[in-house]
């Protein structure tokens, strides 16, 4: 079965907006660094990491279930 939706959060972040941005866009899978707990893994599925196009599947942790969201 998948999952198709929106899913949206507020996070306050301690960094200039080219950081967070740069870090969202061309480094996602660092996320796994930073907050291990959550976000399993971060994988390339299509195209180049930070490239128009490209396909991550965001493995992450919500509650007591794991989950799988793919991005374009």
């Amino acid at each position: 079965m998948a999952l198709s939706g929106q899913m949206k959060a507020d996070v306050e972040f301690k960094a200039p907006a080219d950081k967070v941005f740069e870090f969202f866009t061309l480094t996602p899978y660092h996320m796994t660094k930073t907050s291990p707990k959550y976000v399993q893994s971060v994988d390339l599925l299509e195209g180049q990491w930070g490239k128009d196009g490209c396909v991550y599947n965001w493995n992450f942790i919500l509650g007591r279930s794991a989950s799988s969201m793919q991005m374009f």
